[in-house]
């Protein structure tokens, strides 16, 4: 798709924006669907135990991908973790 290639999980609410938790991306889109900023990790943001493997916190992102790495992201997309 246009937002990632592989799968989107969720699509959740920050701000007036959305983030989109994908398998290859993690993003953010304004509501008219452009892309704010674009994140990607080593590997897929999926755990391989199927524990939850995404979240939003107040003012950051943590993510989780199938080798066990966890990113931090700020709001502003760049990884501060």
């Amino acid at each position: 798709g246009r937002f990632d290639f592989a799968t989107i999980y969720s699509i959740n609410s920050l701000h007036n924006d959305f983030i989109i938790h994908g398998e290859l991306d993690i993003l953010r889109i304004t509501r008219e669907g452009e892309i704010k900023w674009r994140f990607s990790g080593r590997d897929i943001f999926v755990t391989q135990s199927g524990e939850d493997s995404f979240r939003i916190k107040d003012r950051h992102i943590e993510v989780i991908d199938w080798k066990g790495t966890q990113y931090v992201i700020d709001e502003n997309g760049q990884e501060i973790k």
